[in-house]
């Protein structure tokens, strides 16, 4: 029964949110916006898009407390079809975003060095990342545990993405026109470290499942816009895919075996 309210809550919550924030801000900004492209204050679009993202911040944040158990890696990310198949379509329709995804570099702004370096990862990176999805989503199906590597470089398409995309936002005064791209981008780029440390054997669940949720409404809201669709397409995939198991795992052996001062196994107290 608590394994399932969890998945209810996590899964069923996120699901509500990332569409109603989706339809939501989708009506924003095609009804709210006036004749000089300001956002009008007080819509009821508005409203209603601050009350869900409020309101899933707090059941997430309050339902995480009671994922007990830290488990093993194979406890985390049991075999799994449907996660492993969301991981590898990312891996796909990421393929198709990539021609959108460069967004340029301005040498007035960047010095050569790292203008060059901008312009390789911005280059190779999404091909990168695409390849270590679809790799990741492949080891989920059959719930092995792979090398870090992989999840490294998402974390760095992940970061990049956003130093970039940044550069675009910052032109840009209105933040409605990329309040979710942003919030997405960060949340991506924080989901995409801690299953980077899971694959690493250093598992923070609570970390991964908060993050990841987080990442995959704002991705969704982020879809209402015209910028970058397929990506955050892709992201939608990823975060849901990445996530580990939401029951409740018996504790880490080693704690309960903890060892009392004399070096022998610690005992009740009479």
């Amino acid at each position: 029964m608590h394994t399932l309210r969890n998945r209810l809550i996590f899964y069923g919550g996120a699901a509500a949110a990332g569409l109603g924030s989706l339809a939501l801000c989708r009506s924003l900004l095609e009804n709210c916006i006036d004749d000089k492209g300001l956002l009008i204050r007080g819509s009821l679009e508005g409203i209603l898009l601050w009350a869900v993202g409020i309101a899933f911040a707090a059941l997430l944040l309050w339902t995480v407390r009671t994922v007990g158990g830290e488990g093993t890696y194979e406890d985390n990310f049991p075999e799994s079809n449907t996660a492993g198949i969301l991981m590898i379509a990312a891996g796909l329709v990421l393929v198709r975003a990539i021609p959108g995804l460069d967004p340029g570099t301005d040498p007035a702004v960047l010095a050569a060095p790292v203008q060059t370096l901008m312009d390789a990862a911005g280059r190779y990176l999404p091909w990168a990342a695409s390849v270590s999805m679809a790799v990741l989503g492949v080891y989920r199906l059959f719930g092995k545990r792979p090398v870090c590597i992989f999840g490294g470089v998402i974390c760095l398409f992940y970061m990049t993405m956003l130093v970039n995309n940044y550069r675009l936002w910052s032109a840009d005064p209105q933040l409605h026109d990329y309040a979710y791209q942003l919030l997405a981008g960060v949340a991506l780029m924080l989901c995409s470290f801690h299953r980077t440390c899971c694959d690493a054997n250093i598992i923070q669940r609570k970390r991964l499942l908060t993050t990841g949720l987080m990442a995959a409404v704002c991705a969704a809201a982020a879809l209402s816009g015209d910028f970058q669709r397929e990506f955050y397409l892709a992201s939608v995939l990823w975060a849901t895919g990445s996530l580990c198991t939401a029951q409740t795992l018996p504790p880490d052996p080693e704690e309960d075996e903890a060892p009392g001062a004399d070096g022998e196994p610690a005992g009740e107290e009479m």
